[in-house]
């Protein structure tokens, strides 16, 4: 059951969980699955919760951390082809997420 469509995510309940799914694309039954975003390259991000206080922020949309698509197509095709090796696209994502929060924090600094 639909709870939230905040544009760039939807929120539903799923079987007494909340799931956040990350995207607008259409989605399929198996999308819903925990393990979808590592097996299948074209899966929504999901995120599962008991309650919706406990996704915290992650459905809410963030000033100025959406990428261009360009780079955001990069970022998709670089994940593709590292899905298949689990440590190392977790090291990459990893990598990725740190050089962002970085990049935003020099960005506030600098305001």
């Amino acid at each position: 059951m639909p709870l939230l469509d905040t544009g760039i995510s939807t929120v539903a309940e799923l079987g007494g969980a909340v799931v956040n799914l990350m995207g607008r694309e259409p989605t399929g039954s198996a999308d819903w699955s925990v393990f979808a975003q590592y097996y299948s390259a074209g899966a929504p991000k999901t995120i599962f919760a008991k309650t919706l206080a406990e996704l915290g922020e992650v459905y809410l949309p963030r000033k100025g951390r959406e990428l261009e698509p360009g780079a955001r197509q990069l970022v998709r095709s670089i994940s593709a082809a590292l899905i298949r090796f689990p440590r190392l696209h977790s090291m990459a994502s990893r990598s990725y997420r740190n050089v962002c929060k970085t990049l935003a924090a020099l960005r506030a600094q600098a305001r």
